[in-house]
């Protein structure tokens, strides 16, 4: 920063924020007669946020860009959230001749959010660093006060019928039924219904040869289907028009008292999901078990944001496009190894695969996003797959980075890109994820530890060509000259001749390609705990005004290892990603 002292970098901007938060809950439980049980919730939650941020008079900018008049700038915020929720429940179970438990249950519930925002902007506060410093007087569009605000409600209420009906522990068989209406939708779109079906059986009950062996101890069998709404995004002002106070001019000074917030698509209904499961489970000797589920959603109605002509007087709309499908399967297990007086041990382990597919666009093959040559959803193929360019590298003779299209022709990087350029690279989200953990315990002492892991999944990071002080921030700095093409017969380079034309650099940034992508594969020690119980003969020592008392130091986060070169693998960017958590407990029973 030539020509600027230490101070002129220093006290150049001043913030604060503040939250308070209330909350309070009344619940009632009433048993009129034997089987019958009444319960009665509500709740409330109010959020207040308040923040202010000055760029004093004094500051650099300030000084070198504003007149005396003009220098200072406040911008004061107000937060104001308010949430209510009530749910009635009545809930009959009997059993009858001591092998037909039979339940029933219907509830009602309601819930009610207010949310209202206020900011004030003002400049040429000088040295009075308050809202009423502000210099009404300014008039230019970037100077003059600026005042926002917004009070958005919404309500949902529901009623829902339950049933479920279990045959002397053999046979488990359950219905429920929803209805819930939405203020965000309009009035002929805001009522949705939910229900499912599901049974499960308990064959180390049901068969005679497996019931009680002491080698398989469980085997179950479980299946589900059902229809659930989602509303998916929607949001008043995309449902329905909502406008807003406008103090910019859109043309020549021009003015419009009032402005559509975005624009809205009185067509939307939420999305409907069905979908399907079946699982099994196993229990080896009580102490080691298995767990087998394959699930379908197939979403209809899918909503997503759809581009639409820039002479609408917006760039995007939400709509519902189409069906999308995920399917997958999930395996779970655990085993207790030890389980002794003194010695403790259990592991457990968990992994997970899906993946996606389009398969209706309602009359359409593909939908594509600004001047992709890509679609992001095309009928027949993964919604979450990227496509690239095959680089072959920098070209030695003349410095152009290189690519091989599908035919096995090189091209090269200035070109104009179209869709036969292009070959699958991967999976942006990574299809398989999975934990595993152990448990190990000696006497009062006990350690915890989790593991998270994702692979199959790819990621582009940047290849951006730092030219200047301002670039700075992009990644692949370090030895970057010394990997840049500058002369006839510079070989293995990296990047390409600095001076390439202006596609190059633009397809470079728009498209992946096999040298600027990375596996997104990492394994995270997501959790690691040490807890220790204090004695009963040590608390006793202490005059047994404690009764129970356990001190844990539990760290979350606290590594990650990954092939991925581009930053953190969740965002491919050089952000700090998930943050490493120390956190002491101390839980006391008096």
């Amino acid at each position: 920063y030539p020509g600027r002292k230490y101070s002129d970098l220093t006290g150049q901007f001043r913030r604060w924020t503040k939250e308070v938060r209330f909350g309070a809950s009344l619940s009632a439980n009433l048993r009129p007669f034997e089987g019958m049980q009444l319960d009665a919730v509500l709740g409330l939650d109010y959020v207040l946020n308040e923040s202010e941020q000055i760029t004093p008079a004094t500051a650099y900018s300030e000084v070198t860009r504003r007149r005396p008049i003009e220098r200072g700038m406040i911008s004061v915020g107000k937060n104001t959230d308010f949430n209510y929720s009530a749910n009635l429940r009545a809930t009959y179970q009997r059993l009858f001749a001591e092998k037909h438990d039979f339940s029933i249950s219907a509830n009602t519930d309601y819930y009610y959010s207010e949310g209202r925002l206020l900011s004030v902007t003002g400049h040429g506060i000088g040295l009075q660093e308050y809202l009423a410093g502000v210099n009404k007087g300014l008039t230019s569009a970037d100077l003059r006060p600026d005042f926002s605000g917004s009070n958005a409600t919404s309500a949902q209420l529901g009623f829902g019928l339950a049933t479920g009906y279990t045959y002397d522990k053999k046979l488990d068989l359950f219905a429920a039924y929803k209805a819930d209406a939405s203020s965000l939708l309009p009035r002929d779109k805001r009522w949705n219904t939910a229900w499912a079906l599901g049974g499960g059986l308990h064959l180390e009950e049901l068969l005679p040869f497996l019931r009680g062996g002491s080698l398989l101890t469980g085997l179950g069998l479980k299946a589900s289907w059902g229809l659930t709404a989602s509303l998916g995004g929607i949001t008043s002002a995309s449902a329905v028009p909502i406008f807003s106070y406008q103090q910019s001019s859109f043309y020549a000074d021009q003015y419009r008292l009032i402005r559509l917030s975005t624009l809205y698509n009185d067509r939307l209904k939420p999305e409907q999901l069905k979908s399907v499961d079946l699982g099994l489970s196993v229990q080896l000797a009580h102490a080691h078990t298995l767990d087998v589920n394959l699930y379908r959603r197939d979403t209809e109605d899918a909503l997503i944001m759809t581009d639409i002509p820039a002479s609408n007087g917006f760039l995007s709309m939400l709509d519902n496009v189409g069906s999308l499908r995920n399917e997958g399967v999930e395996l779970s297990a655990s085993s207790r190894l030890l389980s002794g007086e003194d010695w403790r041990l259990s592991l457990r382990a968990a992994l997970a695969y899906n993946r996606s597919k389009v398969l209706d666009l309602y009359g359409k093959t593909a939908i594509y996003s600004g001047d992709n040559v890509y679609p992001d959803y095309e009928v027949g193929r993964s919604y979450d797959y990227v496509y690239g360019l095959d680089a072959l590298g920098v070209n030695p003779l003349s410095g152009e980075l290189m690519f091989r299209d599908r035919q096995g022709a090189e091209q090269s990087f200035g070109k104009t890109i179209v869709r036969d350029d292009l070959v699958g690279i991967g999976y942006r989200t990574p299809p398989y994820t999975g934990t595993f953990g152990l448990t190990f315990g000696y006497k009062a002492l006990e350690l915890d530890a989790q593991f998270y892991y994702v692979f199959g999944g790819f990621k582009a990071y940047s290849m951006t060509y730092v030219r200047g002080v301002s670039d700075v921030n992009k990644n692949a700095i370090a030895g970057q000259v010394s990997r840049t093409w500058f002369a006839l017969g510079d070989e293995d380079r990296l990047y390409p001749n600095p001076r390439a034309g202006t596609q190059t650099f633009n397809n470079l940034s728009h498209y992946p390609n096999t040298r600027m992508i990375s596996r997104s594969d990492y394994l995270r020690l997501s959790m690691l705990s040490l807890r220790y119980r204090l004695s009963s003969s040590l608390l006793h020592h202490l005059g047994d005004v404690v009764k129970y008392a356990t001190i844990a130091l539990q760290g979350s986060n606290l590594f990650t290892l990954t092939p991925y070169k581009g930053g953190s693998p969740e965002s491919g960017t050089y952000d700090l990603g998930v943050q490493p958590v120390l956190t002491l407990h101390l839980n006391l029973n008096f």
